[in-house]
């Protein structure tokens, strides 16, 4: 995801100077890997990130409510740091005097991965997330500024058949629209979901979004999207990268079944409970899904090329990087219909 240039190093000084608790001169130096937010090291101590714009400012009331909460439960997690005068962010969309809107949070130890190494990383990384769930349970909170129909599973394939309508020029057009009927074949042979109430979770449980101590998660990061989720669309997610050996930019795509086994096994152990038949039953589908889901969004935005981030180190445009994306989830998703049966054992439902 773009969302206008880089802001110049001037910019970024006149945020550090809303900030008394960091020193002017410390060092700034880019980190890369999000696909949303630029990020900045600011010593060896914080992170100072300036926010897309999909991310409202009211988002910021909730990450402190959620961070709070898991810090008085005993979890690790990264602090806001406030502002001179009080506030948990500087500036705003679109502000000409900062270039945007920004935040300085605490950085934590730890190292973020790209796979899953192991079924250990898996259990680990679950079971935080369980512990999370348990953590934020009754959390009383008014969340504001959420994105409605991230999961809204009709909506990004009437959104990609709509794309199809409308980017018949584009040079990629004719290999999208291949892949595109195959995406959308596949979306009618899925089970209807049948919809599950939401708990309180991270909303993007990607790989890159925990980080590690050797084996061992120690923290969940980039909590923008924290707050009300179906728990089949927060673990689907989490599977759905978890699960995947291969990286996100390669097209041979795998699911691996003892990372899924081990997760499942962490995350009953950190939430203290297996949840009922019927919830298990949705997460057996959870994963089809939400792989189908990001190869239809993948597959539009190789056409719309508006949204996600991408590598121009890697990839001579930010079509051809998505369309190898949209391939990546479209060849998951057939790994992971092959996977249904075992996945049904591991989870004790029928398939």
């Amino acid at each position: 995801m773009t969302d206008g240039p880089l802001p110049n190093d001037a910019a970024i000084r006149r945020v550090l100077r809303c900030y008394p608790s960091i020193a002017n001169d410390v060092s700034i130096g880019t980190l890369t890997g999000g696909l949303i937010n630029q990020t900045y090291a600011v010593g060896v101590d914080h992170i100072l990130q300036r926010v897309h714009s999909i991310f409202p400012a009211q988002v910021h009331a909730n990450i402190d409510a959620i961070t709070r909460r898991a810090q008085s439960r005993g979890l690790t997690t990264l602090t806001l740091v406030p502002a001179l005068d009080g506030s948990l962010y500087v500036g705003d969309h679109g502000s000409p005097r900062y270039g945007g809107l920004w935040r300085i949070m605490t950085r934590l130890p730890g190292e973020t991965l790209h796979t899953i190494p192991s079924p250990k990383h898996a259990r680990s990384a679950a079971k935080l997330v369980g512990q999370w769930h348990r953590a934020l349970e009754g959390l009383v909170h008014s969340f504001v500024g959420m994105r409605s129909g991230v999961h809204d599973f009709a909506r990004h394939r009437a959104a990609l058949l709509n794309t199809l309508r409308t980017h018949h020029e584009h040079p990629a057009f004719d290999a999208v629209a291949e892949l595109a009927g195959s995406l959308v074949t596949a979306s009618q042979a899925i089970p209807q979901r049948n919809k599950l109430a939401t708990i309180l979770g991270h909303g993007d449980l990607k790989t890159s979004n925990i980080l590690f101590s050797g084996h061992e998660a120690t923290a969940l990061i980039d909590l923008d999207t924290a707050g009300p989720i179906a728990l089949d669309h927060e673990l689907g997610d989490a599977w759905r990268s978890w699960c995947n050996t291969a990286d996100e930019d390669d097209l041979e795509a795998s699911f691996d079944l003892k990372i899924f086994a081990a997760s499942v096994a962490g995350y009953y152990a950190g939430l203290g409970a297996v949840p009922e038949h019927s919830v298990r039953r949705e997460l057996l589908y959870s994963v089809e899904r939400i792989s189908l889901e990001l190869a239809m969004r993948f597959a539009t935005d190789a056409l719309l090329e508006s949204y996600f981030g991408w590598k121009p180190e890697k990839f001579p445009s930010a079509s051809a990087h998505n369309f190898v994306r949209a391939r990546s989830q479209w060849t998951l998703h057939q790994r992971c219909i092959e996977s249904r049966s075992a996945r049904a054992q591991i989870l004790d439902v029928s398939p």
